[in-house]
This record gives C-alpha cells, sequence and structure tokens, in this order.
C-alpha cells in the first residue's frame, strides 16, 4: 500500500506463502486422503510443506544472483495449485477417492518439484508476450472464463499443462539450460 519494501516484508510474505502455499495445501491433502495412513500421511503432508519452505528460502537467498527468465523449481504456488487442483478434480471424479497412494505419489512428486533445479518459465520477460499481447490478453480472458465455469477441472489442467510443457522443454532443451542457474558472480562481489 505504501510502495516501500523491507527486508522485514520480504521474510513476512514468505512467511505467509509458506502458510497459504505450504501448510494449507498440505492440511488440505492430508485430510482427504492421507489420513488412512496415520503417521506416514503426516510425514508425506510434512514433505510438502517442508519442500515448499526449502523452495521459499532458495528464492529468497537467490533472489539476485539467478536469471529472471526462469524459476528454479516449481514456485511453491505451482505446488499449491497443483494440490489444490488434485483435491478438485477428486470431487468432479468419485473413483480417484479411493486411490490414495496415487494421491500419495502425487504430492510427494509436486514436493520434489519445487526444490528440484528443473527450469519453470517464469513469463517475466517473455518477448512472445510482448510482441503478442492482444492475443495474450484474449487467450488469458478466455482460461479465465472457463476457470470461472469449469473450476474443477480447468484448474489442474492449467497447472498440468504449465508442468508438463516445462519439464518437456527442460528434458529437449538440457544442454541450453545447463548452465541457466549458475550465480552471477559480479552481483556476489557487489554484496561483499
Amino acid at each position: 500500500m505504501t510502495g516501500t519494501q523491507s527486508a522485514f516484508g520480504e521474510q513476512f510474505d514468505s512467511l505467509s506463502d509458506a502458510v497459504s502455499f505450504g501448510f494449507a495445501p498440505a492440511v488440505l491433502m492430508y485430510q482427504k486422503f492421507l489420513i488412512p495412513y496415520g503417521r506416514a500421511g503426516v510425514v508425506i503432508s510434512f514433505i510438502f510443506l517442508l519442500c515448499g519452505a526449502l523452495r521459499l528460502a532458495r528464492f529468497n537467498a537467490n533472489i539476485d544472483r539467478v536469471t529472471s527468465y526462469y524459476f528454479q523449481g516449481l514456485p511453491i504456488p505451482g505446488g499449491a495449485l497443483a494440490v489444490v487442483g488434485y483435491v478438485l478434480l477428486s470431487l468432479e471424479f468419485n473413483w480417484m477417492n479411493q486411490l490414495t497412494a496415487l494421491a500419495a505419489a502425487y504430492s510427494l512428486f509436486f514436493a520434489l518439484l519445487m526444490i528440484s533445479n528443473v527450469p519453470f518459465f517464469s513469463f517475466k520477460n517473455a518477448t512472445w508476450a510482448k510482441e503478442h499481447k492482444k492475443a495474450v490478453l484474449f487467450l488469458i480472458f478466455v482460461v479465465l472464463a472457463l476457470t470461472f465455469v469449469y473450476e474443477q477441472l480447468m484448474v489442474p489442467f492449467i497447472m498440468w499443462t504449465y508442468v508438463a510443457g516445462c519439464l518437456l522443454y527442460f528434458f529437449t532443451h538440457k544442454g541450453e539450460l545447463k548452465n541457466v542457474f549458475e550465480w552471477n558472480n559480479e552481483n556476489e562481489k557487489d554484496a561483499e
């Protein structure tokens, strides 16, 4: 609101992200699918929360050192949307409620994506989006309209499309992306 920024604000924002995008989805997944596993279900849920917190800590530590074109690992809001999308999909398809082992594996998969070194598009400096503003705006409008009408299908579809696209790009362009997260030594020298 005030247009100011502080180190305290950054850390407090990360804490609220850890609760909103880490703790809440972990509890949701536990309550919906993992209760039958007892302590193992708690551990699986905690792993999701822990990986989200680690993702936030790494982002804060490296914010000035890595490229802004990609996120290093899946951002925690993406992990949260993936979990929420899975729960929403299970409301549409009741047979998914019986597949608790799949839900546990799904939660662990997205937890590991958050702490991975896989580059995920940030879209901050996307030249295609800047060159085709009207098309991008129209696409955003269509996706938002479809999400409003079919949220139980669209939320997981959007997340799975994003993740699958980034993973496909990563595996097909591994050579080009090999050094994408090397630290910028000039920024490190300036900090000293």
